[in-house]
């Protein structure tokens, strides 16, 4: 395992584990957690009441205990919340710093705790391991310029807490959201805007149309006519993923007075 290995630095692991820890989860993701009995890792969310965009996470582990791959910035946050939400369930949440989060675009060769990515099997595989002896081999960026090339989004890179509606990033069809579970928050917004004829919006990978030009990443995509039809989401050098109307009636749009082509994700 000593190629092409990304250390996710910004990712850290957290401890769900107790009598309750299934049904506590179950009643607060997107997806059903009991789908870990047929694959290996799990890509949810969690929403505030009103659909929008709180935190993504991934999750493994077996009944009544749970590790949670979560955004490291907010993870203070996030345990906090799921403190709120736990209420009398029988369930404990600790964080795991002695995990190093890697991704490997192949599979991996050793023996460490290692899953197929739930979102896409072209991103790779997602590794959790204590092993401070491997090593990276290349930097985020490799990571970030493959899944912008598979049009994949990313968490709080892309989609903006507490504001972001997750289906116009693709993520019922990157299996984030189960519409069969039943009950979970934020679902009745959620189901009501997935079972409407069409979305306003939708993710779009976009680039320069000058391979040295760079893009802003959340900033406004405009017509000619400086009419905002966007915003850029994460970008790294020339291309990126923009939420776009999906009423666009023009073939070129501007990121500030550059150029870029789109392409729906």
């Amino acid at each position: 395992m000593s190629q092409n290995i990304i250390a996710l630095s910004d990712r850290v692991i957290l401890e769900v584990k107790g009598n309750d820890a299934s049904s506590f989860l179950q009643r607060i993701i997107t997806s059903n957690i009991a789908t870990l009995e047929s694959q290996p890792l799990l890509w949810t969310l969690l929403l505030t009441p009103q659909g929008k965009y709180l935190w993504d996470l991934f999750i493994y582990g077996q009944e009544n205990h749970y590790m949670l791959d979560v955004a490291k910035q907010p993870h203070e946050n996030i345990i906090k919340l799921l403190h709120f939400y736990a209420l009398n369930d029988d369930v404990t949440i600790t964080v795991l710093p002695q995990y190093q989060v890697l991704a490997q675009l192949q599979t991996p060769t050793n023996q460490t705790i290692s899953f197929p990515d739930p979102r896409t099997e072209k991103l790779g595989w997602r590794i959790y391991t204590t092993d401070h002896t491997i090593q990276a081999t290349h930097n985020d960026d490799t990571y970030q310029h493959a899944r912008i090339n598979l049009g994949i989004p990313c968490g709080i890179r892309d989609l903006i807490h507490k504001e972001s509606f997750p289906l116009h990033y693709n993520t019922a069809q990157l299996h984030a959201i189960d519409f069969t579970k039943g009950c979970f928050i934020g679902q009745e917004v959620t189901a009501r805007m997935y079972h409407k004829a069409s979305l306003k919006k939708s993710l779009y990978r976009i680039e320069t149309l000058t391979k040295h030009a760079s893009l802003t990443s959340h900033s406004p995509v405009t017509t000619p006519e400086n009419k905002k039809v966007g915003q850029t989401c994460f970008c790294i050098g020339n291309h990126g993923l923009a939420i776009l109307d999906n009423t666009i009636q023009h073939s070129e749009l501007l990121v500030g007075n550059t150029p870029i082509t789109f392409v729906p994700c």
